[in-house]
């Protein structure tokens, strides 16, 4: 499996993820943005409140239309979603 294909899987992994959450913490990084890529398959999406972890994710949200929450003014983040550049075998990550 490519690279480009693992993070694909991982974003629509992490698309389950958000069902019935009303409030979603966004990190950065290219597995992130194939996740914004693919939000627009999430029913509900844009009724959602997303919390970014950097200028750069809260202009990608932004241009798909979405709500975009300051980290100092959010509510409670019901789940978080980043991605890793390095996972070992006990599930140890690196975040670049």
């Amino acid at each position: 499996m490519s690279a480009e294909q693992a993070k694909l899987n991982a974003a629509r992994a992490a698309l389950r993820e958000l069902e019935g959450c009303a409030v979603v913490g966004v990190g950065t990084g290219s597995t992130v943005e194939k996740l914004i890529e693919l939000l627009p398959q999430l029913e509900g999406f844009r009724e959602k409140l997303y919390v970014p972890s950097s200028i750069d994710t809260a202009l990608k949200l932004a241009r798909v239309g979405l709500l975009v929450l300051d980290p100092s003014f959010a509510p409670r983040i019901e789940v978080y979603v980043d991605g890793a550049d390095e996972v070992d075998p006990k599930l140890n990550m690196i975040k670049g």
